[in-house]
């Protein structure tokens, strides 16, 4: 038994004399979750998110369920868009028919000021239109 303790040991003190200064062990970090539709915004062209949201109509008024995301950030695509203030994208999905008094509710609960003002801006464009 004795033998076997002084065996683990040694080999401990090698890997640690023998990884020059670097941890053995790494420590790994994880990422806050974050709303998909934000990374979609983020990881896409303005012309393949506007092909994204024509294939799959369904994402415009959806929103994220998943209790890894934090609860101020699962809003509508339209909600995120409008507080990353991401103009283009605001004007398309309102065009395409995403719920602006919903965006609009979303954005006031979390004091999103600057959202709502961009939402009702970009929504009164498109009625005079």
């Amino acid at each position: 038994m004795k033998t076997n303790l002084s065996i683990v040991v040694m080999i401990v003190l090698c890997a640690c004399l023998f990884s020059c200064g670097k941890p053995v062990l790494k420590k790994h970090y994880v990422k806050s979750a974050q709303n998909p539709f934000d990374l979609m915004m983020d990881r896409l062209s303005f012309e393949e998110f506007e092909q994204e949201i024509i294939k799959h109509p369904e994402l415009i008024n959806h929103k994220d369920p998943s209790p890894n995301i934090p609860e101020s950030s699962r809003g509508s695509i339209l909600s995120g868009a409008a507080i990353l203030m991401k103009t283009n994208h605001v004007k398309m999905l309102i065009s395409h028919g995403a719920d602006v008094d919903e965006a609009i509710d979303w954005n006031s609960k979390y004091g999103s000021t600057n959202a709502i003002e961009l939402l009702i801006k970009i929504s009164r464009e498109i009625k005079k239109q």
